[in-house]
């Protein structure tokens, strides 16, 4: 169940409201650009939703995936979870707490709580290999393996089960909605508040270049590709996607 943005599982969440009746829904946090934020209208919003008003979160930046094959997983998620409900004073996912009563650090690797707890319909964009993760790649701390690419695979393998969790999550008789997904290689961190990143870099899917506005409008508008994935990494250096922006 998704309550709060937790401190640990993405730098940029966001959680809205949208209501079917209004004229348009501008991106949040997306720089005013006339005449290309105005994306989605009521008339297709209130076809899907006819109540009127329904929740939805971006997650943008969704940060590192699992490893529990690491040596240090426990340990690791231990202080993540500590330093989560502790420290920070975050609100740990509380339908993971309450099935993993007896193990509640495993509440403290994000990966995890997207792949099980979050209940709420999401959108996801990460990229595969975003270099903002990547200080400790090298050290005995890296719990990735000893090449980028092993990174950029097992990014690429937390993305692909997230697009089955309504089979496969803790929780899945509460997941209503599979989430949609978007993973570029762009070398990029987050790109919700950069236009170029939002609109301009493309993925190639099915011979079709999607955009990060693309997807993210076919999945909350509930047509269209909703999962753009570069294809899963095998060597170094991984190709970068077939647009990114400067």
């Amino acid at each position: 169940m998704f309550r709060a943005a937790h401190p640990l599982l993405v730098p940029v969440t966001l959680v809205f409201a949208l209501q079917s009746h209004a004229t348009t829904w501008t991106v949040p946090g997306l720089a005013n650009t006339p005449g290309r934020n105005e994306t989605f209208f009521s008339s297709e919003l209130k076809l899907r939703n006819p109540g009127g008003l329904f929740f939805r979160a971006l997650l943008d930046a969704a940060n590192t995936p699992s490893n529990e094959a690491f040596a240090g997983y426990e340990e690791n998620t231990v202080n993540a979870h500590r330093s989560s409900a502790v420290l920070h004073g975050g609100r740990v996912d509380e339908s993971c707490l309450s099935i993993h009563a007896a193990d509640t650090w495993k509440c403290g690797d994000a990966a995890h709580v997207r792949e099980h707890h979050l209940t709420t319909p999401y959108f996801l964009r990460q990229d595969l290999l975003d270099p903002n993760t990547l200080d400790n790649f090298g050290t005995p701390e890296w719990p990735y393996g000893t090449q980028v690419f092993e990174f950029g695979q097992l990014t690429w393998d937390h993305l692909d089960r997230l697009t089955r969790i309504r089979s496969t999550a803790e929780e899945k008789d509460a997941i209503a909605t599979d989430p949609g997904v978007y993973g570029p290689h762009c070398d990029e961190h987050t790109a919700l508040r950069d236009n170029a990143k939002f609109f301009e870099d493309k993925v190639s899917v099915g011979g079709s270049l999607l955009s990060y506005h693309d997807t993210f409008r076919n999945w909350l508008l509930g047509n269209g590709v909703t999962v753009a994935l570069e294809p899963r990494p095998t060597a170094d250096p991984v190709p970068a996607s077939a647009v990114c922006g400067p």
